[in-house]
């Protein structure tokens, strides 16, 4: 019995935390402090490893081994756009998702990051995309739009002007409302990979005319943007393999999968046990039916990834689960 928890929950640690395609997720390594690379290229995210500009403009990156201590421009968790700490380690990135009110405006003004995957995606295979964000203080206003586009190669354009792609993913602002100036929102969805795709590109991809806002009753009256720190990026392929090691997942049928609240798990056999345990290690679920039928409450839980451990008096297995909201 205890060899087989050990292996679960081997399994679920290196599928949360060891599949992550993306590299410096986290963006903690970096090659120069972002207050002196920003002197030098007008780039401040390109101090970072492995993260660049995804356009001609100049997304930023915030650490606090800015020098300045009077005015950390790029400091965490004070810099010249507000107050935020890390969610993880102690840097994150920062993006414009929009100039609407700043003069200039109806140019579709945007900053862009990209990054190179550690490994291309499979065709017709689904994976998990997640990050973190959290409204600059000093922002005029929110907005929803803001996508992933994964492509097969880099992005070069040198213009400062929103990217004509069109991203595979995108955030719904009615359902997952990003407006949080005092802490991380999490944006995760899934994406089937058309095959090649090894770079991702982050921001707002709508022209002026198309994007939604909300404006702040604090907004800044000094400010005409909207900025959106960004941290703890994530790609993880949902199909691992290594879920279904331990015997004869066709046994059991889980759905609906992706779930919003309720799981149904039906077997031939009597369901001796259900387990739930989320990415971080934690049970949040157990329940001993002896019942061929079991539904499950998940509306408790947090949106994210979760896996399930059911056995019967023949089989086992674990199965992972997205509960979206």
């Amino acid at each position: 019995m205890k060899r087989s928890i050990f292996i679960s929950f081997l399994a679920i640690n290196t599928i949360c935390f060891g599949q992550n395609l993306v590299p410096n997720h986290s963006f903690e390594l970096f090659n120069a402090c972002p207050d002196t690379f920003a002197l030098m290229t007008g780039s401040p995210i390109e101090a970072t490893d492995n993260w660049i500009n995804g356009n001609g403009f100049t997304p930023d990156y915030f650490n606090p081994c800015d020098t300045n201590v009077v005015n950390p421009r790029y400091g965490v968790p004070s810099n010249q756009y507000g107050y935020e700490s890390a969610r993880t380690g102690v840097a994150y990135a920062g993006i414009i998702l929009s100039y609407l009110y700043c003069s200039g405006a109806g140019l579709s003004t945007r900053e862009y990051i990209q990054v190179k995957l550690s490994d291309s995606l499979i065709a017709g295979e689904k994976y998990v995309f997640s990050m973190f964000l959290s409204v600059a203080d000093y922002n005029y206003y929110s907005t929803n739009n803001i996508g992933v586009y994964f492509s097969n190669s880099m992005n070069t354009s040198t213009t400062p002007y929103v990217l004509s792609y069109q991203p595979q993913l995108e955030n719904n602002f009615a359902i997952n409302p990003i407006a949080n100036k005092t802490g991380w929102t999490e944006f995760t969805d899934t994406v089937t990979a058309i095959g090649g795709e090894k770079y991702i590109t982050i921001g707002n991809f709508r022209s002026d005319i198309s994007i939604d806002t909300t404006n702040f009753i604090d907004a800044d009256s000094n400010s005409c943007f909207s900025m959106y720190y960004i941290d703890d990026v994530s790609l993880i392929a949902l199909s691992e393999n290594s879920i279904h090691d331990l015997k004869k997942v066709d046994f059991f049928k889980l759905y609906p999968n992706p779930t919003t609240n309720l799981i149904n798990i039906s077997s031939a056999d009597k369901i001796t046990e259900v387990t739930i345990i989320s990415c971080y290690g934690n049970i949040v679920y157990y329940q001993q039916p002896e019942s061929n039928f079991v539904n499950i409450d998940l509306s408790v839980q947090d949106k994210g990834i979760y896996f399930v451990k059911i056995k019967s008096s023949k089989y086992e297995t674990i199965d992972k689960i997205q509960i979206i909201k």
